[in-house]
């Protein structure tokens, strides 16, 4: 049974006849791309905001460069006292976007 068919099932099942075919929009087009596997490519640009919002304005002025490929964020940093820093806590940003997120999309922070 695909992701949609389930979805209006569990629906029918829990609230009666008269709403099963009713979803909103956003439930269908999360379902499909869960299906297809392309909400993964959403899921760069939170990352992104994620880290900046955990490092903050101050440190984030010293990034040269951020991008996620492959469900790893590399991050290149200016000043190597930062980089160290960030080194440290890689663990700990790494658990908390993951949190935030609310799966395990992050596997890995590259800091260069």
């Amino acid at each position: 049974m695909s992701g949609i068919n389930r979805y209006y099932y569990l629906e029918k099942k829990r609230r009666g006849r008269s709403v099963a075919n009713e979803a909103s929009l956003g439930d269908v087009l999360s379902l499909l791309l869960k299906r297809y596997h392309i909400d993964y490519n959403l899921y760069d640009d939170k990352v992104i905001a994620l880290f900046k919002e955990y490092v903050g304005e101050i440190i984030e002025k010293f990034i040269e460069k951020i991008y996620v490929s492959k469900n790893v964020l590399y991050v290149k940093v200016s000043l190597p006292s930062v980089r160290a820093e960030l080194s440290m806590v890689r663990d700990a940003m790494k658990d908390t976007i993951n949190r935030k997120l609310g799966k395990n999309f992050l596997k890995n922070i590259i800091i260069k």
